[in-house]
């Protein structure tokens, strides 16, 4: 598994994701499935929006690859801060206990 965190540029009083950056993280969102279309092992399975940062979940097999990849995609949009990792997730907790 991988995860990729965004913080939102103008998160509105509840840390969620306002109208107007929305249209934004849109391009962003379809940039990310693209780059993910390109890898029949990885799967998009989950977001998570709160405290003004947005979070994607990713199923992979070569989770440190696919790590590089949404660097690169993240690189076309200087704008966000981000975070990603892909912690060792054996038991599935992260699917059965989170998601």
């Amino acid at each position: 598994m991988a995860w990729l965190e965004v913080t939102l540029l103008d998160a509105n009083e509840d840390g969620l994701t306002r109208d107007e950056e929305a249209e934004k993280l849109y391009v962003l969102d379809d940039a990310l499935k693209a780059e993910l279309a390109c890898d029949a092992s990885a799967v998009f399975v989950g977001r998570q929006t709160t405290n003004g940062k947005r979070g994607d979940f990713v199923f992979c097999e070569e989770p440190l690859a696919l790590e590089s990849r949404l660097g690169r995609v993240l690189a076309g949009f200087p704008s966000y801060s981000h975070r990603q990792g892909s912690p060792a997730d054996q038991g599935w907790t992260t699917n059965l206990d989170y998601l």
